[in-house]
């Protein structure tokens, strides 16, 4: 599952398009837009709204954790040419100087840059980095939800010391966005591989739900349990046999001594 946290309108309107979203029918304080997995909310401005749209969401969706999310939008910096796309490697709050690291599995198509989320719109760009109003509180919210390796913020440079935002109009916004939805979609399958990836590391250890299901294990035996059989998936002890043997055991503290006992056997071979 995607999620998408823009901004606005102008900044959502590429995304809807190019994956064929749907308005959904619930009435509420944000739109939101799906299709199938896929699902955006339109946050309006300010990191607070962000902040309050990327909670609406995932409570809407039912507050299903560990899902990819992605904020999209635009932002000014001093230099960069307008139309180039970043991926931020750290976004700093400046009104109360906190500090969130995306963590990227896989390298993108996209080169990554510092964003700072401000309060009001930034036309000085008093430090090289990528000023906007939103990441901030996304990243506060959306990292509740989802461990770093699936929060991330894109954003498409729309003003710079040589083109004031003031001159942005929202068809210019919508065009900027539409241009870079190829470095979107690539932002988009490589997070979601490695939501996909954590999904087998974070997943129970091979047997787990099968043992616990077959005796009556309490809450410490589970975890116990748990850790064996993540050692013996790790030291690659669970052949057919092991299986078979596990199954015979009449139960729970005879399943876990005969773990232990497989373990402690290998690890003194």
């Amino acid at each position: 599952m995607i999620n998408f946290v823009v901004a606005l309108s102008c900044e959502a309107r590429p995304l809807i398009d190019h994956y064929k979203l749907q308005a959904t029918l619930e009435t509420g304080p944000f739109r939101i837009y799906q299709r199938e997995n896929i699902y955006l909310v339109v946050s309006g401005v300010g990191k607070m709204m962000a902040a309050a749209a990327t909670a609406y969401l995932y409570a809407w969706q039912g507050q299903k954790n560990n899902c990819a999310w992605i904020n999209v939008g635009v932002g000014g910096h001093q230099s960069h040419s307008l139309g180039s796309v970043f991926i931020a490697h750290k976004v700093r709050d400046e009104g109360n100087e906190k500090i969130w690291y995306p963590v990227f599995l896989h390298s993108f198509s996209s080169p990554t840059e510092i964003i700072h989320t401000v309060e009001k719109p930034e036309r000085n760009y008093p430090n090289s980095c990528i000023y906007e109003m939103e990441a901030s509180g996304f990243f506060m919210i959306a990292s509740r939800f989802a461990t770093a390796e699936l929060v991330h913020s894109l954003k498409v440079i729309s003003d710079n010391r040589e083109s004031s935002l003031d001159q942005l109009k929202a068809k210019d916004i919508t065009n900027l966005i539409h241009q870079q939805i190829s470095s979107i979609i690539d932002l988009q399958e490589k997070v979601l591989k490695s939501a996909k990836e954590l999904g087998v590391i974070q997943a129970p250890p091979q047997g787990y739900q099968e043992t616990i299901q077959r005796h009556h294990f309490t809450i410490s035996q589970q975890r116990i349990l748990y850790s064996l059989l993540q050692r013996c998936q790790a030291l690659d002890l669970s052949d057919k046999s092991f299986w078979t043997k596990l199954a015979e055991k009449q139960n729970a503290r005879e399943s876990l001594h005969f773990v232990q006992n497989i373990i402690q056997t290998k690890s003194f071979a």
